[in-house]
């Protein structure tokens, strides 16, 4: 049974405590070991030092506080152990810098274990300490070297951060920290009594056991926002014997291990650093379940009601957790929901204005998932990755957002399969990550996924895109990436199919890649398709600084299609810009198929304006299309293709060897982007490419 005081004698007996002073008036005092170092008498300015032995006799009795435990029923032992040691001193006054309460400077000395008795419940400490001669108070510390500071006002006991990894009772040796004072007299031989005190409390947590749970990491105990307690990160302990408390923190967290939390049910320790509890103090225990799939949070409201065992040692009766799946944060912008498991994600609501951000990365294997609705929010990602998502899309638009009114950003999604079986209405999308996109998405990645899609019905331009399915007016696009994907498109019907984007109509879309010879294979058997690496068609709208490096294959030899290494078609619409884009990969179709290297089609209405672009396709079978397959309505500039031949002149299009591009960095970097830039590639297939600026 832990007390809050017990008595520790300290007699003082020959040579052990030094005394000095700057006290100019103090009287000289000389010992018979030390007169061989006298100085002259009339030097009042200096201080003779005089030795004292200090030997503190320690009584345990079964409730010491000394952190060697066993525990019986509701009872708590403590005993001391040969290894122990106690600081004993006062804080040095001419520090000019904080240090351990162990370094030579600080004032105070450790004390060691002269003599244990046979049960351990009495102990001798024997050391020696150095005092200022005018030092009427010494202070006595047990505890980590680490979190004990000394400046020369006093001594402050720094508590870890709130963080504890606690398994068992003497686990907490690790963190408990106790104090002690007493008054000197200036006799050479006195009898000081220590009462050393807990400064924190041991709390036992009893849990029961929780459905479906198999291992608890971690436990949180905070107080409710409408009491005035806290957990103190510090206290001074000045030298007139007051205490000062930090400021305090609401919550304490409890780290787990060694199988404690397995199966759910177990007991847990942890030390409450709090100045004031009692019966009527009330906390919320909440236990955190992390899996791939996330963290999981169960929690318990308690009130200190049951019985307190002693001042210092608090146990709980069985707490019975419950899932809590609420979201901290408070849906704004500077504090977003916090997204911390698949249930979380699942969950998102199409309200308008609300804030989301993921904290950490979510793995989908083996749960089911329906795309989320109509979003209206933000949705930060936080650089986190969702990961094996499997869904099917039925009827309309689909994707992990069906449809997006808000904004995406800083999102990875890896191994994601998705399947499209059923019919699109006019202008919807299917896409992994956005079935139609109505706002902003960017800094997003697709990596190492699949689309599979086949169509039963079809309205009028409809996406099929491994990122986003159709993105609309004026929407952006931006610094997103498909790296090594899949797409597929089977059935009886057509529509437009992109490495990244299905349709974009009059959307906006720059700085965004589609890498790693990323596949696309069309096996449909419905003509005027259009396909293309980046865009499958393209009505307006600006596209900037993008690159694809892409396979696409069509096996239907009777279809008419369009097909590119960057937008299928482009024919229509009103005014398209494309600036400092390039593609490379290759290219199988069959006779009747329109294609071209960067464009399958690029006349039509409206005006196409290229900029700085290039590409270096390879075609089977033909290759006299190495850019376009049209030339109307085109104003193009410092545009190339470095394999094949272009049969059909387009003005400014020529052709290039990978050397000459390489000659003409600093033409493409007349773009003067703020912070992309084009470099030298690594091969003559990619002879520049697009990067960050350095």
């Amino acid at each position: 049974m832990i007390t809050k005081y017990n008595k520790f004698l300290l007699l003082l007996a020959f040579g052990s405590i030094l005394f000095s002073s700057c006290n100019d008036e103090m009287e000289i005092v000389n010992t018979p070991e030390d007169t061989e170092q006298e100085t002259e008498n009339t030097d009042k300015d200096k201080t003779e030092i005089v030795y004292k032995t200090l030997v503190i006799t320690a009584s345990a009795n079964g409730t010491a506080t000394r952190t060697s435990y066993e525990e019986t029923g509701n009872t708590i032992k403590a005993f001391w152990s040969e290894d122990d040691f106690i600081y004993v001193g006062s804080p040095n006054t001419g520090l000019t810098e904080e240090v351990d309460i162990d370094a030579e400077n600080s004032g105070f000395t450790k004390f060691t274990i002269k003599s244990l008795s046979e049960d351990k419940k009495t102990a001798s400490f024997e050391g020696t300490v150095a005092v200022a001669q005018n030092t009427t108070k010494i202070l006595a510390f047990y505890g980590d070297a680490n979190y004990i500071k000394v400046n020369k006002e006093g001594v402050k006991l720094n508590f870890e951060t709130q963080s504890q990894s606690i398994n068992t009772l003497n686990d907490i040796e690790k963190y408990e920290l106790m104090t002690a004072s007493a008054e000197l007299s200036t006799d050479e031989t006195q009898k000081i009594s220590l009462a050393f005190n807990h400064e924190n409390a041991v709390f036992k947590l009893n849990v029961g056991a929780v459905s479906n749970v198999e291992k608890f990491d971690e436990l949180t105990i905070s107080f409710p926002g409408n009491q005035e307690l806290g957990f103190y990160s510090n206290v001074t302990f000045n030298t007139d014997g007051t205490k000062t408390f930090g400021s305090p923190v609401n919550s304490l967290k409890v780290k787990l291990g060694d199988g404690k939390g397995s199966g759910a049910e177990f007991s847990a320790y942890c030390l409450l650093r709090t100045t004031e509890i009692s019966a009527a103090s009330k906390f919320n225990i909440k236990a955190i379940e992390s899996k791939a799939s996330g963290d999981y949070t169960y929690s318990y409201n308690l009130k200190v009601s049951s019985p307190i065992i002693e001042n210092k040692f608090y146990y709980t009766p069985e707490l019975n957790l419950a899932i809590d799946n609420t979201s901290a944060g408070e849906g704004t912008e500077v504090s977003p929901y916090i997204i911390d498991n698949v249930e979380k994600l699942k969950g998102l609501n199409n309200a308008s204005g609300i804030y989301y951000q993921l904290s950490r990365d979510l793995d989908f294997t083996n749960i089911a998932f329906t795309p989320i609705p109509t979003f209206n929010g933000t949705l930060d990602g936080n650089g986190k990755t969702i990961s094996n998502l499997t869904f099917t899309v039925g009827d309309g638009n689909g994707g992990i957002f069906t449809v997006n009114n808000g904004t995406i950003k800083n999102l990875n999604i890896t191994d994601a399969t998705v399947t499209k079986n059923g019919s699109l209405d006019n202008n919807g999308g299917t896409g992994i990550l956005v079935g139609v996109n109505n706002n902003k998405i960017s800094n997003c990645i697709i990596n190492s996924s699949e689309l599979s899609a086949s169509l039963t019905s079809i309205g009028t331009d409809i996406g099929i895109g491994l990122l986003v399915g159709t993105n609309n007016t004026g929407k952006t696009i931006s610094e997103c990436t498909v790296n090594a994907s899949d797409l597929s498109i089977s059935g009886s019907k057509k529509c437009y199919a992109g490495g990244l984007v299905g349709y974009n109509f009059t959307g906006n879309i720059e700085f965004s890649f589609v890498k790693s010879a990323t596949n696309i294979t069309y096996t449909s058997t419905e003509a005027e398709a259009n396909i293309g690496g980046l865009i499958g068609r393209n009505k307006g709208g600006t596209i900037k600084g993008c690159s694809t490096n892409i396979n696409i294959i069509t096996n239907e030899p009777d279809v008419t299609l369009k097909i590119a290494g960057f937008i299928g078609d482009a024919f229509y619409g009103g005014t398209t810009t494309i600036e400092g884009c390039y593609t490379t990969g290759s290219l199988t179709f069959r006779e009747k198929q329109t294609y071209g290297g960067f464009t399958g089609s690029l006349g039509g209405g409206g005006t196409k304006t290229l900029t700085n672009c290039y590409t270096s396709i390879e075609f089977n079978p033909k290759t006299d299309h190495a850019f376009s397959s049209s030339s109307n309505a085109v104003k193009a500039t410092n545009c190339y293709f470095i394999k094949g031949s272009q049969s059909t002149p387009i003005t400014n299009v020529e052709s290039a060897t990978a050397n000459d591009l390489k000659g003409k960095l600093g033409i493409f970097n007349n773009l003067n982007w703020d912070n992309y830039e084009f470099a030298i590639g690594a091969n003559n297939d990619e002879p520049l490419i697009i990067q960050k600026k350095q």
